[in-house]
Order: C-alpha cells, then structure tokens, then sequence
C-alpha cells in the first residue's frame, strides 16, 4: 500500500495530491512510527506542494521523539534529506541538537556538502 501512496503522490494532479498530503497530515503520528508511513511521510515532504510541504516539517519538528524514531528507520537518510530540503534556519538547527551524532544526519550533511 504504501508504494501505491508513493506513486500517487508523485504523478496525480495537484487537486489530488494536496487531500492526499492532507491525509499524511492527519495520520501523521501513526504513520511516523512504522516503516512504511516514514517511506510516505517522505515522498509527501518531497512532492507536496510548497505550503503543504511546511505543514508538514512542521508538524515533523514538534515532536522530537518523533524525528529521532524516523531518522533512526530504514528510511531515516530521505527522511532526513527531504525535511532538510523543506526547513528552515530554526528547523535546521533544532535538528541539528536532535540528530547530532547520528550515523544516518551525518551522511546526510557529508552529501550535502560535497
């Protein structure tokens, strides 16, 4: 299922994608904390449109417990890269102080770096 809300997320209209990142929104605690809706949390924070996509971090970013368990997931390194792409100066650094020292934020930033 989860590869089917991928694929939706990146190829229907805008109209479309938006109720669907709309519903990402509101399952966002239960889909955090499985592998799958990590995978789905991050093709929303890449291919949302630009407001949704803030929403989104936002919603992310309030829950430390939360960015470090999907950070930590198998998906943890897009997870990492497409809410970076999304933050800002204040996002960035409150995941700096979280994810200081983990192995999957510090490949995140070599890569983004070179």
């Amino acid at each position: 299922g989860n590869f089917v809300v991928q694929c939706l997320l990146q190829n229907i209209a805008d109209k479309q994608r938006i109720r669907l990142v709309d519903l990402v929104e509101q399952h966002l605690p239960e889909l955090a904390l499985r592998t799958n809706g990590c995978a789905v949390i991050c093709a929303a924070l890449e291919h949302g449109d630009t407001m949704d996509r803030g929403i989104l971090a936002e919603m992310v970013l309030e829950d430390s417990d939360r960015i470090v368990c999907m950070a930590d997931s198998r998906h943890g390194e897009t997870f990492i890269a497409n809410l970076l792409d999304v933050v800002g100066d204040a996002g960035c650094q409150r995941l700096w102080a979280l994810l200081e020292g983990n192995p999957k934020f510090e490949a995140v930033l070599e890569q983004r770096s070179q």
